[in-house]
Order: structure tokens, then C-alpha cells, then sequence
């Protein structure tokens, strides 16, 4: 039986290494993507939507609420969203992307000041916001498309 083995030595393996490294450094500038303002706004209208109480599980509670006779839930204070850094990993259709948000100037409701949001850009360029996501999933988006 024939020994079919490669051995890498001088050049050649400097080349194979040369290679190896353009190809992984290519896979991270590919998947390293902008977010722009159209992202942003639509960021934030889902955000502010979270805190406000008005996602589709907090209305829910709401009308259950009013349909066993309990009282309404005060009006939440006017509330200032802003995203301070936001980055993307992934795909030109399909990414996750971390944002880093204050309230008012401060930290969110909830205490997460960094937040991780899976998301879809349409053929119109307008952004949906599909779920939260975690670091994970955005570290492994820069090696496969999320």
C-alpha cells in the first residue's frame, strides 16, 4: 500500500500558512458589517417598544389585567433611546447586532446596557428585528452566517 503523505516544509509550508491566514482573515473583514441609520432608528423604535411595555406579551398581560377588573398600570415616563455604539456580524440579509443603549441618559429599565439583536435587512433597506440573541452567537457570527 502506498504512503500518500504531504510534508510542508520551507516555502511550502510558509505559503500553506500565507493561505491559511488570508482565508481566515478574509472570512472576518466579510463578515464584519455597518449599521446604518435606517438599522439604528429601527433599533431603537424596538427598544423604546420594550421598555414602554408595549411588545405583544406586555399587551397581553394588559388586557388580561382589565378583563379580571384590576387597575391599568401607570403610564410609563417619556423615555429618551439612544444607542451609543452599534456593530454588526454576519450576513448582508441576516446579522446580529450589538448595541450599546442608554435611557435618558442612563442605564435601561432592565440594566442591560449591551444588547445583542438578531435582525433582517429587507430588499428596501428598512430593518426587522426578529429576537434577542446573545455574545455567542455574535462571536460566531463572524465565521458563518448567523
Amino acid at each position: 500500500m502506498p504512503d500518500n503523505r504531504i510534508t510542508l516544509t520551507g516555502w511550502k509550508a510558509v505559503a500553506f500558512l500565507a493561505i491559511l491566514l488570508a482565508w481566515g482573515g478574509a472570512q472576518l473583514w466579510y463578515h464584519i458589517r455597518p449599521v446604518d441609520d435606517a438599522g439604528r432608528q429601527a433599533v431603537e423604535a424596538w427598544l423604546l417598544r420594550g421598555y414602554r411595555g408595549e411588545t405583544a406579551p406586555d399587551l397581553l398581560k394588559k388586557l388580561a389585567d382589565a378583563q379580571a377588573g384590576l387597575a391599568a398600570a401607570p403610564e410609563p415616563p417619556p423615555m429618551d433611546v439612544e444607542i451609543v455604539s452599534a456593530s454588526g456580524h454576519g450576513g448582508t440579509s441576516h446579522m446580529i447586532v450589538k448595541v450599546e443603549v442608554t435611557v435618558n441618559g442612563g442605564t435601561p429599565p432592565d440594566g442591560q446596557s449591551t444588547r445583542y439583536l438578531y435582525v433582517s435587512r429587507n430588499f428596501d433597506d428598512t430593518w426587522n428585528i426578529l429576537s434577542e440573541s446573545n455574545s455567542y452567537s455574535y462571536t460566531r457570527a463572524l465565521w458563518s452566517r448567523p
